[in-house]
């Protein structure tokens, strides 16, 4: 008994905090039992209130529901109807039932899904741009770069970083480089770059270009993103894949992984793509300027 109640608690938990559409289900749930419940007392109590529903011309099924909801049904029928205790204390009961779900539960759930989409939109869990957005796949101190290469060429553009860094503070380290308006054209969205799932809630199909930045300290880094760029193609060769990206920046810490790079079928698979990639290490391109 103990164990089927701690499961019941268990999944009651696990749908409040899941999507506030389960929430709302829930809520309509309740006062579809709370109606029922309500019906059936009022049925028990006697026939008061359908001779009350007849005078005031509203049907015995709607009568329930009415005092649910509406302060001015209840106070017509205690006042109007002379109905006997017992109805009017059901009655009572049931409108205190209303009460409590609409002006507590509803309010509730109400401001939970503000809460909660609030605090998706902060954590980088909703995703807006559908396409012509330039999407940036890790989160480096190479990623302002980036954007301001991005912004120079479209000063409109959309800007997506795809990054398992905490959203708040990849925006925080943005906001020393670009301003209020720029930061409005830069979208954060949690995820990891060789996940396949978060390609298709960015658009990546979508999307103007690619830039596979990653984290420069990590030990695997081109390993990463190599397997990064095997994934996108992957994910672009599907069937059902019908726009792709003009362009694929990579970015290598090491030279000598690219050379090994463009000897792999990942690289060939690119190219037969259509797409151009283009190899891209800092140490390079300082030394050329």
């Amino acid at each position: 008994m103990k164990k089927s109640h701690k499961s019941l608690l268990l999944r009651f938990d696990r749908v409040l905090s899941q999507d506030v559409m389960r929430q709302a289900l829930m809520l309509i749930a309740i006062l579809v039992v709370v109606f029922v419940i309500s019906f059936i007392l009022l049925s028990v109590a006697g026939n008061d209130w359908g001779t009350f529903c007849k005078e005031k011309n509203i049907s015995k099924w709607v009568f329930p529901l009415y005092l649910l909801i509406d302060g001015n049904t209840f106070h017509d029928f205690c006042t109007d109807s002379g109905a006997n205790r017992i109805t009017v204390f059901i009655t009572c009961m049931i409108y205190i039932a209303g009460v409590i779900l609409f002006t507590g539960m509803l309010i509730s759930v109400m401001t939970n899904m503000i809460e909660r989409r609030v605090e998706n939109h902060k954590d980088g869990l909703i995703h807006y741009l559908q396409s012509g957005h330039y999407v940036i796949m890790g989160f480096d101190d190479l990623v302002p770069s980036f954007i301001s290469y991005i912004f120079g060429k479209d000063k409109d553009a959309y800007v997506l970083i795809l990054t398992s860094v905490d959203a708040e503070k990849v925006k925080e380290k943005l906001s020393k480089t670009f301003c209020k308006k720029q930061l409005e054209r830069v979208i954060v969205n949690y995820g990891h770059r060789t996940n396949l799932e978060s390609y298709k809630d960015i658009r990546l199909e979508a999307a103007e270009e690619i830039f596979v930045v990653g984290y420069h300290l990590h030990d695997a880094h081109d390993a990463i993103n190599v397997e990064c760029v095997d994934n996108i193609s992957n994910y672009l060769s599907s069937p059902n894949t019908k726009q792709k990206p003009s362009r694929i920046t990579c970015v290598f810490r090491d030279i000598d992984t690219y050379s090994a790079f463009k000897t792999t079928e990942i690289f060939d698979k690119v190219n037969e793509l259509g797409i151009e990639f283009v190899p891209y290490n800092f140490y390079t391109n300082w030394a050329k300027q």
